[in-house]
């Protein structure tokens, strides 16, 4: 019977896209998130409520869909209703969420 390897290839894989992900994300807590991503060709409208600032900052929606938000996020912190439009992303650093590039950005009234 052969024991069963696992590839020592798919785990450095793994481990390196990982880094890559991590590494494309930055932050500055004022200034709001720089995360690598492929934009779309299509624009969306968005308002919710901002719960998180960190590497990604997340959009929760009234549905409670989450959107990954990109881009200079200004003065508004957790916790905010905001209505952001921008493109959407194909794919982005921030894992799951779909993202949406913030080009334009309000306090929801």
């Amino acid at each position: 019977m052969r024991a069963a390897v696992e590839p020592i290839w798919s785990r450095a894989a793994c481990c390196g896209l990982l880094a890559a992900a991590l590494a494309a994300c930055s932050h500055d807590a004022k200034r709001g998130t720089d995360v690598g991503a492929m934009w779309r060709n299509v624009e969306i409208e968005v308002t919710g409520t901002l719960v998180s600032t960190g590497n990604c900052a997340v959009l929760v929606d009234a549905k409670g869909r989450r959107y990954g938000v990109v881009g200079d996020l200004g003065r508004y912190e957790r916790g905010d209703r905001l209505h952001i439009s921008g493109p959407v992303s194909y794919w982005s650093a921030c894992g799951t969420y779909s993202a949406i590039k913030a080009e334009r950005v309000d306090r929801d009234s």
